[in-house]
């Protein structure tokens, strides 16, 4: 599959394949869906808000969750780990076994 590859808001035309176009598909998708709502549709406003240190936690968890829902068929499974969180920026690893390509391993930065 080809993916058109988005570089800090430039739309660059390439062709990019492998696993590298399926983590260029997961980029586009989480810059379209850049608004994090802290809304769970089954659960309504998710309690652990109340208790702010769980904050990060609970947007890495709606990440995860809006992944594994896109890409149910490409991927086995999604862990993160918090690495750090300083002001509004959550630094974190993403951890995704992808059925193909087998595990993939990035660092990413959420501004929030």
């Amino acid at each position: 599959m080809k993916s058109i590859k988005i570089e800090d808001g430039n739309l660059e035309f390439m062709c990019v394949d492998g696993i590298e176009e399926f983590w260029q598909r997961i980029v586009n998708s989480l810059k379209i869906y850049n608004t994090e709502c802290f809304y769970n549709e089954n659960l309504g406003l998710d309690i652990r808000l109340i208790n702010e240190q769980k904050v990060s936690e609970y947007k890495l968890e709606h990440i995860v969750s809006k992944l594994q829902e896109w890409y149910k068929r490409e991927i086995e499974s999604i862990d993160y780990e918090i690495i750090s969180e300083e002001e509004r920026t959550l630094k974190a690893k993403i951890y995704i076994t992808h059925k193909k390509y087998s595990k993939l391993e990035r660092e990413v930065s959420i501004n929030g």
